[in-house]
């Protein structure tokens, strides 16, 4: 399931779909999201959506995903979110329901 960031949404629309992301993977099917370099990532930055603005806020993105139980993230510095996916993913399994 791919709820589509980015895609026909405003920057509001696409921060509420990833905040929600762990009410997709509630629903028990896999969850992919792509926020790699997304405009709407630019934002909360106040810059321009140029590649070198959003890189760090793209690794934000992963991480949020992954602790929220995405199962795929379709990046394009897969190097260097492969490593933010792997320490959310480390942190999301000391994560314990209340």
């Amino acid at each position: 399931m791919d709820p589509g960031i980015g895609f026909a949404k405003d920057a509001t629309h696409s921060f509420e779909v990833l905040a929600r992301c762990h009410e997709f993977a509630d629903l028990g099917r896999p969850v992919v999201v792509g926020p790699s370099r997304k405009s709407f990532l630019a934002r909360p930055i106040k810059r321009a959506s140029l590649v070198a603005d959003i890189e760090w806020p793209t690794g934000a993105a992963v991480a949020a995903a992954v602790l929220a139980g995405v199962h795929i993230v379709r990046v394009h510095a897969v190097r260097e979110m492969a490593q933010v996916v792997r320490v959310a993913d480390e942190i999301r399994k000391y994560h314990r329901e209340p």
